[in-house]
Formats: structure tokens, sequence, C-alpha cells
């Protein structure tokens, strides 16, 4: 018998491969310990279809370059042991990216906290997978071949009895149309 299988995204045919995600990030950290302990972590934070791109990682406080790189490259900023930015210039022009643009900062003085809310921007990023799932199968019933000018059409049409994953058996399709034969 064959599996009947709908959904949405149900095909006849191999899956493809699931879409990948890159979450960019600037990290900034006070020393560079801190920096390599970072580093460390974020690579360990595993979301299916993410994956962690640090673009550009230092020691001290967050400069004018550090914005303008997350801006051009779509990246987050993450800062651990750096409360703000010590020059007021740049403290305004983060504030005003991030309105216009929807950048995100995050900063904590726990290595912990800074984590989860990096692996809560990766779940965000995530793409959705489609689900295939089984919902019967398909016991072919009789084979009917089809004619046509010329002679007779090989592989023509199965009439099929559809086992539901209750036991209840029907003849069709559903309604919707999503069942396809694999």
């Amino acid at each position: 018998p064959a599996d009947v299988r709908g959904g949405p995204g149900a095909s006849a045919g191999a899956p493809p491969p699931p879409p990948h995600t890159d979450v960019r990030l600037v990290v900034k950290a006070d020393v560079a310990g801190s920096v390599e302990a970072l580093l460390s972590a974020l690579a360990s934070i595993e979301v299916p279809g993410v994956a962690v791109r640090v673009l550009h990682a230092a020691v001290g406080p967050l400069t004018a370059s550090d914005v303008n790189l997350a801006v051009a490259a779509g990246a987050h900023i993450v800062m651990f042991h750096q409360r703000s930015c010590q020059d007021s210039s740049v403290q305004a022009s983060l504030e005003s990216v991030q309105k216009l643009h929807g950048l995100r900062v995050v900063s904590d003085d726990v290595i912990y906290r800074l984590l989860d809310d990096v692996a809560a921007i990766m779940a965000g990023a995530a793409p959705l997978l489609p689900v295939e799932e089984v919902v019967g199968r398909a016991h072919v019933k009789a084979m009917f071949t089809l004619s046509a000018k010329g002679g007779k059409i090989e592989n023509g049409i199965a009439g099929v009895a559809i086992e539901t994953a209750d036991g209840a058996t029907t003849s069709g399709a559903p309604a919707d149309g999503t069942a396809a034969a694999t």
C-alpha cells in the first residue's frame, strides 16, 4: 500500500532541503576573555534552520562604526558588560537607528540571560518547516488501461480505497484535494 500524505507541502517527490537563515551579530564586551567566552557560547546555541554569524567581535565600548556595520549588514548588536555607549553621539545614533531600521540591541551583565535573548532572536528568525503527516494508506483495488488512437496507453488509472489513520475505509480523495500518493 502507498502512503497518502496530506497537508500543505505534500508532494510525491523527495522533500526539499530545509531552509537556512543566518542571524548576523556584532559583539562587544568588556575584556578579551569575555569576548572569547561569548563567541564560544554563541556558537553552541542550536536552533533548527538558523545559524549565528558573528560579523565583528571586539573589546571596548560600542562605536559609530559598530553601529554602521550592524545597520549595513542587517545585524543585531550584542553587548556584554557594556551598559551604554561612552560617547553620547554614538548613543543618539544607536537610538535613532533602532527606531528607523528595527535594529535589536541585546545587553546584559549575565551571560545566560544574554544567550537566552540571542536564542529568542534566532527562534524568531527560524524558517517555518513543512510538516508531512501520514493520513492514511491507499490500497489499489483495480488497474484500468486507457485507450487512445493508435493503441493502448500503459500505466492507466488505478482504482483505490483509502484507509485512514483511524481505520475507516473510503473511496476517493479528501474533499480539499491535498492528498498525494507516494
